[in-house]
């Protein structure tokens, strides 16, 4: 008995993708010095895990949105975990 050869996959197309559109919920980040505030933060995370020291070792101590020329920006006052060896940082 002869079998007929098996039929290609059927070609299934992937619907359009919605076009972006921007959301009036999310937060202006259009601030240099909130951009510079996230650039500390960074630095400061990298810092910490190349020391191997945990996250939950920084403590946040306050935290308020301040305003540098007509820009809101996030201040934070942290406390970093004291080191045996401060050349380490």
């Amino acid at each position: 008995m002869l079998q007929s050869p098996t039929p290609p996959p059927q070609v299934i197309e992937s619907p359009q993708a919605a076009p972006a559109t921007s959301k009036v919920y999310e937060e202006d980040t259009s601030s240099e010095m909130e951009d510079q505030v996230k650039q500390i933060d960074l630095a400061i995370i990298e810092t910490m895990r190349d020391l191997k020291i945990a996250m939950n070792q920084l403590n946040l101590l306050d935290v308020e949105i301040r305003e540098k020329d007509g820009h809101g920006y996030h201040y934070q006052v942290l406390q970093l975990p004291a080191l045996s060896d401060r050349k380490l940082f």
